[in-house]
């Protein structure tokens, strides 16, 4: 609702300037001339934010039509955790029939977000892989190795169990494995960037693809 809401207040303010500049060009005037000036450049800016909203929800729909058998449904951002790295995100859709706790959410491009684990009316409560309660089982693309995905330091994540004697490579791809219960195989979630050796086990940092600061719109997915 309120995701739905702050766009109608945005329809009502373009048209308003498009009214008003419409007034000061048949007026004309200096001080006309500086209002028109100002008000013309909140008109571009609405356009700019017009057409990057278009682009990044015709990049998920596009995605809706390539995994036609697992995009359910795409909403809109209406909250995220404030909190240091975000652990929680509210999402609003306009249809919740079709949806159920324990999907997938990804960013535009197809990266693991998080997943639903809780739906209240149009508004889905989303736990974020970076919350330090959420666990993933995951496979490095290339050299297969297996492991479980946590949250890790300052935005980062990390993962666990994989033996000291596993061979891994930097930046590899990290996506979820055939063993994960709550998301598909082949879900994108990051690269490799740090290794290190631990005891028994090989700890793998990794950064995640998805920009959980500029995120606007997620899909769900099974």
């Amino acid at each position: 609702m309120l995701w739905r809401f702050q766009k109608e207040i945005l329809l009502v303010v373009f048209l308003l300037i498009s009214f008003t500049l419409t007034n000061l060009k048949i007026s004309g005037g200096r001080t006309g001339d500086r209002t028109f000036l100002k008000l013309e450049e909140y008109h571009l800016q609405f356009e700019q934010e017009v057409l990057r909203e278009n682009q990044r929800l015709r990049r998920l729909l596009g995605m809706k039509e390539r995994r036609a058998n697992r995009i359910l449904a795409i909403g809109g951002v209406v909250g995220i955790d404030p909190m240091g790295s975000p652990s929680w995100l509210l999402a609003e859709v306009g249809n919740p029939e079709a949806l159920r706790p324990d999907l997938a959410a990804l960013d535009g491009r197809g990266n693991l977000v998080g997943r639903v684990v809780e739906i209240k009316g149009r508004t889905l409560r989303v736990m974020t892989i970076l919350n330090p309660q959420s666990r993933v089982s995951v496979v490095l693309q290339e050299s297969r190795n297996l492991g479980v995905l946590e949250s890790g330091e300052a935005g980062s994540l990390k993962i666990n169990y994989i033996p000291r004697e596993a061979t891994v490579l930097e930046k590899e791809a990290v996506m979820t494995s055939q063993l994960s219960h709550n998301f598909p195989a082949g879900i994108p979630i990051g690269r490799v960037q740090r290794i290190a050796k631990k005891g028994f086990f090989t700890e793998v940092t990794v950064l995640p693809n998805a920009n959980f600061s500029t995120l606007e719109e997620v899909a769900f997915a099974h």
